[in-house]
């Protein structure tokens, strides 16, 4: 029913008896043609924007008459030995598209325990080759977070001067709301930009 699709194309090979739609219409391809050969060249005409421009628009619906398709699109005919090898070689170079595009799903997750592993290794040391002695590297220690902060009132704390926060309470301007949007990756953006006012 829509352009973008009119003339999508898919081969079948199921043997039982079907039933199919008055918006599709069935080619059975006469001897010599490799049926498979006429399915990808057809949804190759479909997808590289062919039927799209020649198909005509009712409400809601777009289409291709069987006298068009039968009259008037371009059908490229190799021999019947020459059908075989391209389906052979398209089949082929799918299967390898299909492969890349499954281990690029995984790339994702890969990167992120390659970035757990650095983490981790930057801190026993490894990242700098200081040699461990014991549980840590020569010369590190261990210590608290509280040790760490600055010598400031409520150099840690929870929230605005630990008070609830309410969605209601931002404003257009104002002093910038710290949220857990604004956290990325052990990085900062701006994210919502939810402020609230110097009183709050």
């Amino acid at each position: 029913n829509s352009p973008a699709w009119v003339g999508k194309t898919a081969l079948v090979t199921h043997q039982a008896p079907l039933a199919f739609s008055n918006h599709m219409t069935r080619l059975r391809m006469a001897e010599g043609v490799v049926p498979r050969f006429a399915a990808l060249q057809l949804h190759y005409l479909c997808t590289s924007g062919y039927f799209r421009h020649r198909c005509k628009k009712h409400v809601n619906q777009a289409s291709i008459s069987p006298t068009t398709l039968a009259e008037s699109v371009p059908f490229v005919l190799p021999p019947t030995e020459a059908q075989r090898r391209i389906v052979a070689k398209i089949d082929a170079l799918l299967a390898s598209s299909r492969a890349a595009r499954a281990a690029l799903q995984a790339v994702p997750e890969l990167l992120e325990q390659y970035k757990q592993t650095v983490l981790a290794a930057a801190f026993r040391g490894v990242l700098t080759n200081e040699l461990a002695d014991g549980q840590l590297p020569r010369g590190w220690s261990m210590a608290t977070v509280e040790s760490l902060a600055a010598d400031v009132p409520r150099a840690i704390q929870s929230g605005p001067f630990g008070s609830s926060l309410k969605h209601e309470e931002f404003q257009a301007s104002g002093v910038l709301a710290i949220g857990i949007d604004n956290v990325h990756a052990a990085g900062f953006s701006l994210g919502r930009n939810n402020r609230i006012s110097e009183e709050k």
